[in-house]
């Protein structure tokens, strides 16, 4: 299973299924989460076949709400189901934003997972 697949299904009870990839869906119900892999350094077993023994991707969560009170409510519960799961996560940085052109209210979490492989 890819670290992606552990995240959806992580994620979605958290908002009853309302987790996208990348980018937020127009007209989409809020809240929602949206997550992306920012980067993904590898730890590398050198010899013939130079596999990845295990990688520790950076994502971005934003957690997207009408209210700002909404907005910290859900990245609290999504704070606890990153921390649920099963491989090592470390939060790394968190902050809200105000989208301007919409008015939504957004707070955005960055973690590294631990996955074994790629």
């Amino acid at each position: 299973m890819s670290i992606e697949s552990d995240l959806f299904t992580a994620l979605t009870g958290v908002v009853a299924g309302r987790v996208y990839p990348e980018a937020m869906p127009q007209g989409a119900t809020l809240p929602c989460i949206v997550y992306r892999r920012v980067s993904t350094p590898r730890a590398q077993a050198f010899g013939s076949g130079q596999t990845v023994v295990r990688s520790r991707p950076r994502f971005q969560f934003t957690c997207w709400a009408l209210t700002a009170a909404a907005a910290l409510d859900l990245a609290a519960q999504l704070r606890t189901a990153l921390l649920a799961m099963s491989k090592p996560v470390t939060l790394d940085n968190e902050y809200t934003l105000r989208d301007v052109e919409s008015g939504y209210r957004r707070r955005d979490i960055d973690a590294l997972i631990g996955h074994a492989g790629e």
